[in-house]
Order: C-alpha cells, then structure tokens, then sequence
C-alpha cells in the first residue's frame, strides 16, 4: 500500500492543529466552583458576540473555521461543554438539558457577557434552545444546527445496538483515545462541510459585488445616447 495517503493524511492533521492553536484553550473558574474550558477569537468588537456550542464527541475546537472567518467582524466564543476538554461535569448522574444551560448562563456572566447570538449544533442545539427558553433576553439570535433528537423514542433494538457500539469502541480504545478519535473526525467533518457553505456564499458574495460596481459604472456613464440614424450608402 503506498504511504503517499496516510502522509498526505498526517500532514492535513498537523495543518489542522496548526490552526487550532491559533486559538488557545482558556479555563475560568465559575460561581459554582466548576472549571469551563473555552477558546475565544477577537475579544474587542461592538457587534454581538457569537457563541458556538458543539455537539457530542466534538469540542470548542471543531469550530476553528468560524474563528478564522468571523472573528474579523466580531467576539466569537466556543466552550468545551462541561465533561469535555478541562471542563466540569455536571452533578447530575442524568443530567438534563437545562443543567448544562446553567452551567451556560454562569460562564456568560462571568465573562460579561449580557446578549449574544447563540448557535448550537447537536447536542450544543438542545443545549441552546433550553437557554434560550430560560432567558430569552440574552439571545439576540438562535441557531439550531441538527439538534439532537437521541435515541429515546427508537425501538429497543436500535438502542442497545447504539449502546454496544459505543461500548465496543470505548473498551477498544479507551475514554481518552476514544475521545481523541471523535473529536479528530468531527473537526475534519465540519471543516468540509462548513468550507462548502462558505464557498457557496463567497460566490454569491462575489456576484453580488459585480452587478454594484456594474450600476455604479452605468450611473457615472450617465442614460445611454441613442444611435444616429446614418444617411447615405453605407
């Protein structure tokens, strides 16, 4: 098998990491004695700031190309969901939704942080909504990505094959490796997916900017002179 696909692969990854740590993992501690990881770009902006919140087996740092993209224009903040990256858990044995947006609420206002447009995706989706519902004046936007919708109302089967699956790879590769391998493939994932999005909207971007300097050339040619009618042979 030739090595020139799992090179082109690692070189990819390192790329990855490269701009990664262009946005270090910070940690605050909370109110309630917890830990939150998070990775920020652009700290200083008067447009809102944009929150991202990720789903399951992903972390802050599956968001790095809204980062690279946004954080021109305005604050653009990521957590590590408590239990992911150095982040706490959450008491709860079974935690619900609305722990996590407490847990939410107490990160935004220790950083000061009193509106925002809030975008979840997944898991980060409940997460948000809940939030939102919660405190519906501190959400100036919502954006639901995929929300998650679980396994609750399958049928047992497709839910214990779920759970053997994770089990398998969990005792296969351990919590850390297991982690590691999830958060690698969603960054990846994102990344394609989100890289196609932005594409399609540069283009529109682009043309939309050619027919405002179009009108703008025919204005300052002035109205069009009509064609003189020519007498003779032509």
């Amino acid at each position: 098998m030739s090595a020139v696909p799992s090179a082109t692969a690692a070189a990819s990854h390192a790329t990855l990491e490269a701009r990664v740590a262009r946005f270090p993992a910070r940690q605050v501690e909370l109110a309630s004695q917890r830990v939150l990881s998070y990775r920020e770009a652009c700290e200083t902006s008067d447009a809102l700031p944009l929150v991202l919140l990720h789903g399951i087996g992903s972390g802050a740092a599956s968001w790095v190309q809204q980062f690279e993209a946004l954080s021109a224009s305005r604050r653009v903040l990521a957590w590590d969901a408590p239990g992911y990256g150095e982040s706490t858990p959450v008491a709860a044995a079974s935690p619900a939704a609305t722990d996590y947006a407490n847990v939410l609420y107490e990160w935004l206002e220790k950083l000061g942080i009193e509106r925002c447009v809030l975008v979840g995706h997944s898991l980060g989706a409940i997460i948000a909504g809940s939030f939102a519902a919660m405190h519906p004046q501190r959400v100036a936007g919502l954006l639901l990505l995929s929300p998650a919708g679980g396994y609750g109302a399958a049928s047992a089967e497709v839910r214990e094959t779920k759970r053997d699956q994770r089990l398998a790879m969990l005792n296969e590769l351990g919590p850390q490796g297991l982690a590691e391998k999830a958060q690698r493939q969603y960054v990846v994932r994102a990344c394609k997916r989100r890289s196609a999005c932005m594409g399609a909207l540069e283009h529109v971007a682009c043309d939309s900017a050619r027919l405002r300097a179009g009108h703008a050339s025919a204005r300052q040619r002035g109205p069009r002179q009509r064609p003189r009618a020519v007498e003779g042979p032509l």
